[in-house]
C-alpha cells in the first residue's frame, strides 16, 4: 500500500461528485489527513460554507467547474464563485473553465488529461462498460460483434478487454494514426463511413463530440445496444436518443459508480503528484491549458 507523508495530506474539502469523491475522503483520513465532504446529501447545496472553505484545498470531480462555478454533485448543481476562493490552498478539478479562473488568487490545476489520473481512470470505465454489455443483451460478449469509437485511453482499455473475452472488435477513428495503433495492437480499424455499424451488437463511444447521426444510428441492428462513455456534449446528433430509444445509454460516471474504490484511490493519487509539485517547484506547475496554477 502506498503512504505519503503528513506534510503532503493538506486539509481537503471535496466539492460534489459521487461515491469516488465519498470513498476518496475516506482514504485521506485514513492516512492522517483531514478531509470534508460538501454536496453528498440532499441538504449540502448551492454554496458551501466559508468554514469548510477556509484553509483547505478544494478538490472537484472529474466532470469539472464550468465558467460559472457550477459543479455537479449527487445531491444537484454546486455553486464555486472565484472570489469565494481566496482563503484556501488551492483549487484541483478535472477540468476548469478558463473564464472562471482567470478570477482565481490561488493556485488551480486540471486533472483529467494528466496521464497519472486518465489511463488508471480509463480501467474502471472500460469494465464497468463491459459489465453493462454483458446484462443488456442476451449474448455473451465472446462472439459478438462490438464496435469501439475512438481510441483514446477509455477506447483502447475497452477494445484490448473486450478483443480478450473473443468478441470481434472494430475500432472506428478518424485519425490514421490511431487506426494505425489500434491494428499494432491486433485490432481491426477503419474510419467513419458508411457501413461501420452494420451487424453490430455493441457500439461504445468514446468520442466527445456528435460523430453520429440519426442516418448512421439506422444501420443498428435491432438486437444492438449503444453505450456513450464520452464527456459532454456526446458522441451523439440531435435526434438519435429518439431513434435509438432504450437502446441508448448514457453513462459518463462509470468509475464512480461500478468501482468508487479503485477510482478514489487514482484520485488520490493525483491530488497528491499535483500537491507535491506545487511545493517541489519554483510555482504550481502549468499543465493541460493557459495560465494554469497561475493567480492573475
Amino acid at each position: 500500500m502506498t503512504t505519503y507523508a503528513s506534510e503532503h495530506r493538506p486539509p481537503i474539502l471535496v466539492v460534489g461528485g459521487d461515491r469516488r469523491e465519498e470513498a476518496l475522503v475516506l482514504r485521506w483520513r485514513q492516512r492522517g489527513g483531514l478531509a470534508q465532504a460538501f454536496g453528498h446529501t440532499p441538504a449540502q447545496t448551492g454554496l458551501p460554507p466559508a468554514a469548510l472553505l477556509h484553509g483547505a484545498l478544494v478538490v472537484a470531480p472529474p466532470s469539472g467547474i464550468s465558467s460559472e462555478g457550477h459543479v455537479r454533485a449527487a445531491a444537484g448543481t454546486l455553486v464555486l464563485p472565484a472570489q469565494r476562493l481566496a482563503s484556501t490552498l488551492g483549487v484541483m478539478a478535472g477540468a476548469v473553465a478558463s473564464e472562471w479562473a482567470r478570477q482565481l488568487a490561488v493556485p488551480w490545476a486540471a486533472y483529467r488529461e494528466r496521464p497519472t489520473f486518465a489511463w488508471p481512470n480509463a480501467i474502471p470505465t472500460a469494465e464497468g462498460a463491459l459489465a453493462w454489455a454483458l446484462g443488456s443483451g442476451d449474448t455473451t460478449v465472446a462472439g459478438s460483434h462490438l464496435v469501439v469509437a475512438g481510441l483514446g485511453r477509455v477506447g483502447t482499455a475497452l477494445a484490448v478487454r473486450a478483443q480478450a473475452l473473443g468478441a470481434e472488435v472494430v475500432v472506428v477513428d478518424r485519425d490514421p494514426a490511431a487506426r494505425g495503433r489500434a491494428r499494432a495492437l491486433g485490432l481491426e480499424a477503419v474510419p467513419f463511413g458508411p457501413g461501420m455499424l452494420a451487424g453490430v451488437d455493441w457500439l461504445f463511444n468514446t468520442v466527445p463530440v456528435p460523430v453520429f447521426g440519426v442516418e448512421d444510428v439506422l444501420h443498428l441492428p435491432p438486437r444492438a445496444h449503444v453505450l456513450d462513455l464520452a464527456s459532454l456534449p456526446g458522441g451523439f446528433q440531435a435526434g438519435v436518443a429518439e431513434a435509438l430509444g432504450t437502446r441508448l445509454v448514457v453513462d459518463r460516471a462509470v468509475p464512480g459508480r461500478v468501482a468508487p474504490k479503485t477510482a478514489a484511490e487514482v484520485l488520490e493519487r493525483c491530488v497528491v503528484e499535483i500537491w507535491r509539485q506545487w511545493h517541489e517547484a519554483a510555482g504550481p506547475p502549468r499543465w493541460g491549458g493557459p495560465r494554469e496554477g497561475e493567480a492573475p
